[in-house]
């Protein structure tokens, strides 16, 4: 759960940094195309959640 989060944050972070900056061959995100640079950063801080969820859930074991 922990990678699958680190990924999700990592595209949805990188997503909005190409929107930044002019990133215009490689869109990592296409369909939100329209609504960069927010819905990158709200991947990203989805991604960050799900990773810190797997972290918790693995320490009480």
């Amino acid at each position: 759960m922990r990678t699958i989060g680190v990924i999700v944050a990592a595209v949805g972070f990188i997503s909005a940094a190409y929107h930044y900056t002019g990133g215009e061959n490689i869109e990592l995100m296409k369909w939100s195309e329209g609504h960069q640079p927010l819905a990158g950063l709200g991947v990203g801080v989805a991604g960050l959640l799900v990773a810190a969820a797997g972290a918790a859930l693995s320490r009480d074991r």
